[in-house]
């Protein structure tokens, strides 16, 4: 660098303009120019976090398995900080993930030397066209927890979709689908053992949202992140899919259900 450039850069240790990447494994060592900086699913809108958030890029993950693209309703009776109904309302109105992160520089690559600053500001000019003004459907965020609503209203504010998300305060049994014309899909990250300290209760938790799901919510769709693949058996129906997947220590899983009478043998 020196012979380059004629000197040594000046580096923040903390927070330097430019991050390599090393992995030595065994006898080979891989360097890697990170281009992201910040870890990718910290997406700039969670100035508050609940008791045990949900990354947002599961979050993301969880909606886009279950298929939602902002032509349904979306329910999350067990919202915590709003995580999983943000990212959705973002996928309704077709805002970026990251967008704003983007706009404050926030990406890596946007300090390396030869960044074009002129085209990819023309790059987020045309996303931002396609953004639309409200979301098309009704998307409901609820929890048991007063103070984890406020919190969850002041991240959808931050994250620009302050106005899209109605918000509600009381026990899951009491949601219900939120229009009878157009399907609910409700998702969740319902607690598991591991963070509840009760395995017991967990599975208990799921068997009552399992049955309310199938007495409440026939002829509409759930989606669950659920961290412990045992528990997908507490819920008492059949998953439609699922997904396994890494988060932390965790190994969890995505499951979809399609809500009808009956039993699958007689449909």
């Amino acid at each position: 660098l020196r012979q380059v450039r004629g000197k040594r850069p000046d580096i923040d240790p903390k927070n330097p303009d430019v991050w390599i990447r090393a992995r030595l494994f065994k006898d080979r060592l891989h360097l890697a120019w990170d281009s992201s900086g910040t870890a990718l699913h910290k997406r700039g809108y969670r100035r508050q976090a609940g008791i045990a958030p949900l990354r947002e890029t599961l979050a993301a993950a969880l909606l886009r398995c279950a298929g939602y693209d902002g032509s349904t309703a979306l329910l999350d009776p067990l919202c915590g900080s709003g995580t999983i109904v943000i990212e959705g309302a973002m996928m309704a109105r077709a805002i970026p993930p990251g967008l704003g992160r983007a706009k404050g520089d926030g990406f890596a690559f946007q300090r390396s030397a030869d960044f074009d600053v002129g085209s990819f500001a023309d790059y987020l000019d045309e996303l931002e066209a396609k953004i639309i003004r409200f979301a098309p459907q009704t998307i409901f965020g609820s929890d048991r927890d007063a103070k984890e609503v406020v919190v969850a209203r002041s991240n959808a504010r931050a994250a620009g979709v302050g106005d899209d998300i109605r918000w509600g305060n009381s026990d899951f049994l009491a949601r219900t689908p939120l229009s009878e014309s157009v399907e609910t899909l409700l998702v969740g990250n319902p607690p598991y053992g591991e963070r509840m300290s009760d395995r017991a209760t967990a599975e208990g938790l799921l068997k009552t949202l399992g049955d309310h799901l199938k007495s409440e919510f026939t002829g509409h769709r759930a989606a669950l992140i659920l961290g412990d693949p045992k528990l997908v058996g507490a819920v008492g129906l059949r998953p439609t899919t699922r997904l396994a997947l890494k988060f932390a220590k965790l190994d969890a899983r995505i499951v979809t259900f399609d809500l009808y009478e009956g039993s699958q043998k007689t449909r």
